[in-house]
């Protein structure tokens, strides 16, 4: 523990100049706005070839220290020091990002509660109990190759994100990283991404290292109808690396690029878990735009005409909508997320759709309800930041299977019929977090920040009402839409 203390101080008394000094812009608090559906597609964008190669190395180091007080049927210390090295070398179409992250919390009973459980932080990875409170590390590390104008290869340790929302139901960046394969193909108005994943499922008693493998390979096609209008046709599918009958590894079946994951798991007599989806973009002018998706991982066109609750009718669904500067410097969002109970799981536990005790999609998991809404402001030197999320939500209860658990299998539900969402131990979660942010140093970029956070939720079994409050110093300032980056955000509390 003492050489991590160490470390620690070593790195806050590094000169701050070696971090990316880019200012803060209007543009740069709409990132989503902007993009295809499924961005990003890399992490950075390309120039034109020169007829010289350049080569760019850029320094990375970030940080976050804050304190305050968690209110909760008594009175605790919350905490965060954390610091994020790195630094991305660049030519003239190969580029590198790598960073380590390493912070030291304490955290509220929330967070607490979640990471006793699940043995993560969320947006970090492995968390483990210290003396002084939980210790956690990430490393992080991509390779972008753009080999012509119309073909791009990624290969790395890293997240990725599908979608236009502050939210995806198709693939989140709430887990811990994991080892992949992406490529991406540009023609005319099509853009086709392939996406090849290796994942981790934890179990009772087993570490991290040992825990079994699983893999999952994603294409998505892209067709930009005009420039306000685009859809998306995605496909994924989750199979595990080994059983009681054989060892499989990765498939190399799946690796075929243009083929449809359905047919190759029924040639094959396999029960892999296949999982299907559309989505849409409408951006009705500069500073509106409406998305979608609908994401169906199994279901009977006529059990869900009749209406009567089948437990296997397994769809997942997000509607909302962003607005930028409409008011100089203004960005916000409302968006609706929902999913039937069962969805996300499978027969077999291991082909769930998560990973390293996470969801790959939503953070709720499954069978749940959940509308969020948030904004952000820029004047000068401020930045403001303000999100309320309404969530009702059903967990399994008495051993009971309700489709609540995406990491238990669908085997033997609970009612075969009658199935509703929030069902079993029905939850009614409210969250409210504001943040200020003030640039007190432009030349060692230091930011001073405060944040309140207030998270209520109800159950049949109780009422968790906890208050936090917290202010601290950081490298960039708090923002809403912070995804997919190497960059610190404050963890003051889970948004879920």
């Amino acid at each position: 523990m003492r050489w991590r203390i160490l470390l620690f101080l070593l790195c806050v008394t590094i000169s701050s100049e070696a971090q990316n000094t880019d200012s803060l812009t209007a543009a740069d608090a709409v990132v989503r706005l902007n993009t295809s559906f499924y961005s990003p597609s890399s992490f950075y964008d390309f120039e034109e070839k020169t007829e010289k190669p350049i080569l760019i190395i850029k320094p990375k180091f970030d940080y976050s220290l804050n304190s305050g007080t968690a209110i909760s049927n008594g009175v605790s210390h919350v905490y965060e020091g954390g610091v994020s090295l790195g630094f991305e070398l660049s030519t003239n179409n190969k580029k590198v990002d790598v960073d380590y992250f390493a912070g030291l919390f304490g955290l509220n009973r929330n967070m607490s509660n979640f990471s006793d459980s699940t043995g993560v932080l969320s947006g970090v990875g492995a968390v483990s109990k210290e003396g002084f409170g939980y210790f956690a590390q990430r490393i992080r590390g991509r390779l972008n190759w753009q080999f012509s104008k119309h073909f791009n290869a990624e290969i790395g340790n890293h997240t990725n994100f599908f979608g236009n929302g502050y939210r995806s139901m198709v693939l989140g960046d709430e887990m811990s990283p994991y080892p992949y394969l992406k490529l991406t193909t540009k023609v005319w108005k099509i853009k086709y991404t392939n996406l090849f994943m290796q994942l981790r499922n934890l179990e009772n008693g087993i570490s991290w290292r040992d825990a079994r493998r699983k893999y999952v390979a994603l294409h998505a096609i892209d067709f930009k109808v005009s420039e306000n209008f685009s859809f998306t046709v995605f496909e994924s599918v989750v199979w595990q690396s080994s059983d009681t009958l054989s060892t499989r590894d990765f498939e190399l079946n799946y690796l075929n690029p243009i083929i449809f994951y359905r047919p190759v798991e029924f040639g094959q007599g396999s029960a892999d878990n296949v999982l299907l989806g559309v989505a849409a973009k409408l951006r009705m002018d500069k500073t509106f735009m409406w998305y979608g998706q609908l994401f169906l991982d199994e279901f009977l066109l006529s059990q869900v005409k009749d209406g009567a609750g089948w437990w296997a009718n397994k769809v997942g669904v997000q509607i909302g909508f962003q607005m930028a500067n409409v008011i100089p410097g203004l960005w916000a969002y409302s968006e609706f997320n929902s999913a039937r109970p069962f969805t996300y799981t499978h027969g077999s536990v291991l082909q769930n759709y998560g990973h390293r005790n996470q969801s790959l999609a939503h953070p709720l998991g499954t069978n749940f309800y959940e509308w969020t809404s948030g904004a952000q402001f820029q004047k000068k030197n401020w930045v403001f930041t303000g999100r309320f999320n309404w969530a009702l939500y059903g967990r399994d209860k008495d051993g009971n299977n309700y489709g609540g658990d995406i990491f238990r299998s669908y085997r033997s539900p609970y009612n075969t019929f009658g199935n509703r969402i929030g069902q079993g131990n029905t939850h009614h979660s409210y969250i409210t977090q504001l943040t200020a942010s003030r640039l007190i140093s432009s030349k060692m970029k230091m930011y001073f920040f405060g944040n309140y956070s207030w998270r209520h939720v109800k159950n049949e079994f109780g009422l968790q009402d906890e208050h936090s409050f917290s202010i601290g110093i950081s490298s960039r300032p708090f923002k809403i839409n912070t995804r997919n980056s190497s960059e610190i955000r404050p963890y003051m509390s889970n948004d879920f």
